[in-house]
């Protein structure tokens, strides 16, 4: 034995260097290079959610004043005639669609309205709606509620099937 290494040193090490050298190439392809792609996708990622996010929050605000508040006023609260009007947009990374959801309450007609909808398609996703019924101003009834033209009865079932469009 000790004489094969001896004669065959030079051919014994050059095996064996082949051999580190296939295996740091096997580790670059199969371990490092795929993770390195995976981060520099959640890196592009997020910058094009931040920005969608941006740009979110200017369409959301278009569409309340031109869609929901009829262009009465550029704040996000709105106070005419005893009527409040407010919003909350979200970018729905997941669905890739922007949404607003908006609240209104007219002290004038006792009435309180909420909806969700698409910003970019100008869809109606959900709304309810919900009037004063007895003397007392925290005491309301839903006339209305839809979800994707299906209905709802409770306040519970709208909140519900909005929250996963605004959290994600």
């Amino acid at each position: 034995m000790k004489d094969f290494i001896k004669e065959n040193w030079f051919k014994l090490g050059l095996v064996v260097g082949l051999l580190l050298i296939a295996l740091s190439i096997a580790y670059y392809f199969i371990l490092f290079l795929p993770i390195q792609k995976q981060k520099n996708i959640n890196q592009k990622d997020g910058l094009s959610s931040i920005d969608q996010q941006s740009k979110c929050s200017i369409q959301a605000r278009k569409f309340f004043n031109d869609e929901i508040d009829n262009e009465k006023t550029t704040d996000m609260n709105v106070r005419t005639s005893g009527t409040q009007a407010s919003f909350e947009n979200h970018y729905n990374v997941k669905l890739n669609k922007c949404f607003i959801y908006t609240s209104i309450f007219s002290s004038n007609y006792n009435y309180r309205s909420r909806g969700l909808y698409d910003v970019n398609e100008n869809k109606t996703y959900a709304e309810f709606q919900e009037i004063v019924t007895k003397k007392q101003q925290s005491d309301y009834t839903p006339v209305a509620c839809s979800m994707l033209n299906k209905s709802c009865v409770t306040q519970e079932e709208f909140d519900s099937f909005v929250k996963p469009y605004m959290e994600e």
